[in-house]
Formats: structure tokens, sequence, C-alpha cells
């Protein structure tokens, strides 16, 4: 039969290190109650103590047999043990039970420290994205090829190298101060931080063209583009990008002149065509004036008779004064204000211009609407438009045919621009320029429009007409259809935006039949280099009631004013002199008399200056001067009657 193992060598064997371990644990955690010479295992777990009380029995004395435990050296004696297999069993389940305990404590620190780990790991590679990200946007910025920076609360917070160099500041000069430092002046300032935040409100993104000041003081132009970092929180700040744009402006500016110039040399190539029909004009208004001043002359011709031809005569200088206002209106280089315009009493005067310069074998045919609506527009570049169209239509017949004009609605369009390509739709005011020459070939069709593209032969055409056309009618919101067939004709309609409400056109002549005023004595120096002229502008304030001195001479008339500047309640004078202008003899007699008023008249508003010309106590008239404009004028600014209604008919205001 073979022996029995000794209890206490198995339990040393296979139980004494968890049981050691657990000696430790009570140890540590206070819950051993232990001598030198026992030590308690129920304050661990129930079960353990009911193994340990099993132990204490012996199986066949009766009695408990000493349990030498040993842990590191110290012995510790428990009661006997009891020899029965089962007991034995029961504590190695018990330690085994201690042991899965630890087990799982160290299978949940396994996890932690994975989990920590890979967190870890997760922050180094957002933190090196973050750091990657970064680099790569300083080094955008730095590539950029426009100036890039952040303001928060007005104030510079960020700069790329890009914006030091355009605005000449280092970085540490710019970062830290008030935007305000980099603008022309505050107006400046306060316009770019109104428009770019209204934009802002509007479209996410704000654009704005002003003015910087560079360090060296030099003043550039720039186009700023801003968004705010936040959408919802406006105070994180907003970003910017600045592109000096002061060459494209100089650019821009140059081009604009060298296309006024063009336009004004075709302007003036346009009005030698029609001088043959001015001077046939002029001719037959001079035979008018003359023939009826012949017969006022003859003797023996009663006075009714003689009143019908001198009114003969004034009718004809009328004529005369329209004909040379169109020509200046048509010729002038300076820029027009629009305004709104009733277009048929204005295509009425343009065509009697025409109907000179066309061949008496081509009749005009025309249809205005009544009451139409007004556009806008400047008077002159209507007699731009219908004289290009005109003359091409004529040219395009070559001696006879019908040219039709008419004016009325273009209800419902659907059509595309034959000038800018666009879809137009809707309903416009129509005015179309109609031929019955040969038409346009289909190659030419698609040119029209471009400049110095002409069909017509050399030296008869400069391809300018219908491109100044073009830039007339997409500067004013307009559109051109153009219908042509061979053989048949060609058709250019001319669409107009209507005003929407009647803004005011031109003054009502019936607004001028208004009393002149009386001179009351008032004194006047007429200064004209043409004595027929001073003499007759004299007598006509005479015959007001003005008493009158007449000087021919710009210096005279100075030296006169000097001697005795309060001599004279008002100064009319030419303006084209001799040796001094009227403007300029204006200034030297208000360096005398600041408050002295004065009529200016000229042939030429170009010699005018407009800072002079807008000053309240001066009045600005076209030659031949109209005998009521004037008159109205004078006791306007002498207050012989209501200013407010005199300067009403004068001004239009």
């Amino acid at each position: 039969m073979p022996q029995k193992p000794h209890v206490p060598d198995i339990f040393s064997a296979s139980v004494r290190p968890l049981l050691f371990c657990c000696v430790l644990l009570w140890v540590v955690t206070g819950q051993a109650q232990s001598t030198p010479q026992s030590i308690r295992l129920d304050r661990i777990s129930p079960e353990i103590g009911d193994v340990q009380a099993a132990l204490q029995a012996a199986p066949d004395q009766g009695q408990a047999q000493p349990l030498q435990l040993r842990t590191d050296g110290a012995e510790h004696e428990s009661a006997p043990l009891l020899r029965d297999h089962r007991t034995y069993w029961a504590i190695i389940a018990a330690a085994c039970m201690l042991a899965s305990g630890f087990l799982v404590l160290l299978v949940v620190k396994s996890r932690i420290n994975r989990e920590l780990k890979r967190e870890i790991e997760e922050r180094e590679l957002t933190e090196r994205a973050l750091q990657e990200s970064s680099f790569q946007i300083e080094s955008i910025l730095r590539a950029a090829p426009i100036g890039i920076g952040l303001v928060q609360d007005r104030v510079l917070m960020r700069a790329n190298q890009r914006l030091c160099l355009l605005t000449g500041y280092d970085r540490s000069e710019l970062i830290g101060r008030s935007a305000r430092m980099l603008y022309v002046n505050d107006a400046d300032y306060a316009y770019v931080g109104e428009e770019k935040y209204r934009q802002i409100r509007e479209r996410g993104i704000g654009t704005v063209e002003t003015r910087w000041r560079r360090k060296s003081g030099e003043v550039i132009n720039v186009l700023l583009s801003s968004a705010p970092l936040d959408q919802n929180d406006w105070s994180r700040g907003v970003t910017f990008s600045a592109l000096d744009i002061t060459e494209r402006k100089k650019m821009e500016w140059e081009r604009a002149r060298l296309q006024r110039e063009l336009t004004q040399s075709y302007k003036m190539e346009a009005l030698g065509q029609l001088t043959g029909g001015i001077a046939h004009d002029f001719n037959n208004i001079l035979g008018i004036i003359v023939g009826y001043t012949d017969l006022a002359r003859e003797s023996g011709i009663n006075k009714t008779r003689k009143e019908s031809y001198l009114e003969k005569v004034a009718q004809a200088a009328d004529r005369a004064r329209q004909l040379v206002g169109q020509m200046m209106l048509f010729s002038r280089a300076d820029p027009e204000e629009d305004k709104p315009l009733l277009l048929p009493p204005l295509i009425k005067e343009d065509i009697k211009l025409l109907r000179s310069t066309l061949p008496s074998a081509i009749r005009i045919e025309m249809d205005l609407m009544e009451n139409p609506p007004r556009v806008m527009m400047g008077l002159t570049q209507l007699n731009q438009l219908l004289m290009n169209l005109c003359i091409n239509a004529r040219d395009a017949m070559n001696g006879s045919g019908t040219l039709s004009i008419r004016l009325n609605w273009a209800r419902q369009l659907h059509r595309t621009c034959s000038s800018c390509h666009q879809l137009v739709h809707g309903d416009w005011l129509e005015l179309s320029v109609t031929d019955t020459g040969a038409g346009i070939a289909t190659h030419a069709f698609e040119r029209l429009f471009e400049p110095f593209f002409t069909t017509k032969q050399l030296g008869k055409g400069t391809g300018m007409g219908l491109a100044v056309v073009h830039g007339i009618m997409l500067n004013h919101g307009g559109h051109v259809l153009v219908e042509s067939k061979l053989g048949s004709g060609t058709s250019f309609r001319l669409l107009f935006p209507p005003l929407q409400e009647d803004a005011g056109g031109l003054p009502d002549p019936a607004d001028w039949q208004t009393p002149t005023p009386h001179g009351e004595g008032r004194r006047l120096l007429v200064v004209d280099d043409e004595i027929d002229l001073a003499r007759y502008l004299g007598d006509l304030m005479e015959l007001h009631g003005y008493r009158v001195r007449i000087v021919t001479e710009s210096g005279k008339a100075l030296a006169l004013f000097k001697e005795a500047p309060m001599s004279f309640d008002l100064l009319l004078t030419d303006q084209t002199m001799p040796g001094m202008s009227g403007l300029e003899l204006i200034r030297e007699c208000r360096t005398i008399r600041p408050d002295i008023p004065a009529v200016i008249c000229s042939g030429y508003s170009e010699d005018l200056d407009p800072a002079l010309v807008e000053s309240a106590d001066l009045r600005c008239l076209a030659k031949p001067v109209d005998k009521q404009r004037l008159l109205l004028s004078v006791g306007a600014l002498l207050h012989l009657s209501s200013p407010g209604s005199i300067k009403k008919k004068i001004t239009g205001n």
C-alpha cells in the first residue's frame, strides 16, 4: 500500500506560494491578526475559515496537529491539520480562487495599459498632424503672392512676409498695431469697415478697393478680400488678403483715356461727314436772314409787313443757334451726366440735322410713339447712336432707298443680344433704324461690333461706328438686336431699359414764359471784344432798366473795376477774349471785391472751370445768348425777383 504523502510537504509544495501571497496581502491591508505562534486564515474568507476549522480536527486521534508555515524565514504555527484529502483540495480551490482574482486584476491592468498606450499614441499623432498643418500654413503664407493678415478688434495680429513687403513695414512694426495705420485717411478706413461687414453679412466674404499708405509715404491702390474666422462670432478675428492693384488702375485709366480720345476722333470724323449738309443748312439760313433784312430795308414797306420780315429773320437766327448747339453738343469731349430723356422730340431734332446730309433719293419715314417712358442717358450719346446708325444706313443704300426710324414697345422678348450675346427678356423701349440697302453678309455678321472692323472701302470708314453703339448701349444697361437679309436691308433695334417712374426730363419751354424783371437802375459792366455784340447786350439791358458801361478789352475792364469796385452791381463778360479770358477777369475782380456777381457767355464748355461754374453767384450762358435766359439770370443774381423760382427755371433744380 503506497505511503500517503506528508501533508505539510504537499501543502508546502502546492499551496505555500499562494498562501505566502495572501499573507503579504493580509499584512499590507491590516487584515492579519497573528502571533509569532499562529496565524488565522478566517480573516481573509469564510470558506478558508471553514477549511481551517476542518483541518483542526484530527481524523484518527481526534486531536489537531500543529502546522508549521514558513513565510520568508518566519515560522508561524497553526493548529494541527486533519488528514482528510478533501481538505487539501478545498485549500487548493480557495487558493485558485484567489489566484483567479489576481489574474483578473492583471488582465484589467493590461487592458488599461493598452488603452493608455493607444491614447498616448493617438495624442502624439494628433500633435504631429497639428504641427505639420501649422508648418503647411506657414509655408503657404510665405509662398503666397499676396499680403495675408489677421485682424482682431481692429488690431493686426498676424502678417505674412508679402504683406510686410507690400506695406514697407517689418512684421514687428505691424503686429499689435491698429489697422488704421495702413489707410490714407479716416474716411477710407471707415468706408472699408462698413462696406466689408455689409458684404460679409450678405454673402460671407467682403471685397473692397481702397488706398493704403506705405511706410515711405507712397499711396497705393489695394484690393482687400476679408472673411471672419467664425461666421457666428466675428470677435474671434477676420482674415484678409491684400493685392496691390496700383498698376492695374493706371492701365485702366490709360485705357479709358485712349478710349475717350478714340471716340472723340470718331465723333469728329462723323461730324466731318455732315459738313456738307450743315453748310447747306447754314447757307439756307443766311439766305433767309439776308433776304428778309433787305426787304425790311426797302422803302414803302408798311410797319406790319416789316415786323413780319423781322420775325422771319429772328426765326432763321434761332434755327442757326440750334444747329450750332447740336454741333457743339455732338463734338464735346467732356463727359456728360446722364439724365432722363424724352426721346421723340430729340429724335426729330437729330433727323433734321441728318436730313441735309442724305441724298434726295433717300426717303425718311418716322413712326414715334406718343408719351413713351423716359430713358436715362446723356444727350450727346443719344446723338451718337442715331448719327452712327443713320450714316451706316445711308452708305448701305448707295444713294436711294428708305430710312425708317421707329420708337415703340418691345414686349415679352426672348432673344440674344447681337453685341454682348446675353439673353434678353422682358419689356424694353425699342428704337429701330432700318434701311433698304444690300444687307450684311454672313461672314461679317459675327464681327459687326468689333472695333476697326468695316466692310466699307478703304478710306470710307474707320470701323468704330458700331463699336461706339455697342459701348453706349452696354454702359446704359441696353442691348442691340440686328436683323439683316442680303438684298433686302438691315434693321438695328436699340433696346433701352425704361425708367419705372417719371423722373423728369427736359424743361418745358413754357416754363420760360415768365415776366422779365426790371433792372431798377442797377449798374452793369459789359465786356466783349466784339463791339457789335457788346453794344447789342448793352442796348438790351438798358431797355430793361439797367445802367450799362461797355468795355471791349478785358484789361481795360479790370483797370476800370479797380478804380471804383463799388460802382458796379454785376459783371457781364464774354469768355474768349485776347489777353485775359472772362474767367480770369472774374477772378481778378473778386480778389478786390469777392461778392461781385457775374454772368459769363461762352461757346465752349471746355473753357470753363467747373469749380467756379458751380459757385452760387455765377451764371454761365451758351452763345448765342438767349435773351430771356440772360435777363432772368441777371435778375436772379441781383435778387430782382423771386430767386427760388428763377433758379428753378435756369438750373432745373
